[in-house]
């Protein structure tokens, strides 16, 4: 799940779409909110929104200074060391289907 901080000139939609080209090669397009979440962490509280999205071919280049990983996974089969609130969030999302 690509993530970073919003500029201040930027809409969530159009941050999305920078962090996710940025972080994983990817274009992203049909943006689709489905949630939100607020995080304390060593930063203080935050605010991650979600969103579902279509991408415009599957040919990821992983930006090593930020990702560890990069993949597809089907839900029911997702990484076991994903981040807890991702994987919090994602099962609300399907929960909500």
């Amino acid at each position: 799940m690509p993530g970073g901080h919003k500029e201040n000139d930027e809409t969530f939609e159009d941050c999305l779409k920078r962090e996710a080209l940025e972080e994983t090669g990817l274009c992203v397009f049909n943006l689709k909110f489905f949630g939100g979440i607020r995080i304390k962490n060593r930063y203080g509280l935050q605010f991650s929104q979600f969103f579902m999205a279509n991408v415009c071919s599957n040919d990821m280049k992983n930006q090593i200074e930020e990702v560890l990983e990069l993949g597809f996974f089907m839900f029911g089969s997702l990484p076991s060391h994903i981040v807890p609130f991702h994987k919090k969030i994602i099962e609300d999302y399907l929960d909500s289907m």
